[in-house]
């Protein structure tokens, strides 16, 4: 599954961090994972997530 970036509308724990106004305002989640925050109006509508950048090797 794809990774995606999503817009959290309200307040949700996620790993131990707090995503939402109070927190984080974006999670990277697969898209399967957060389908139902979605449907439930938890996150909004998600984005392709950023690939990490690579670094050179030293």
């Amino acid at each position: 599954m794809a990774k995606q970036t999503y817009p959290v509308l309200s307040n949700l724990l996620h790993d131990g961090t707090e995503y939402g106004p109070a927190g984080k305002p974006a999670i990277t989640l697969d898209e399967a994972e957060a389908q139902a925050l979605v449907d439930a109006g938890v996150l909004g509508e998600g984005k392709p997530a950023k690939e990490p950048a690579k670094e050179p090797a030293k």
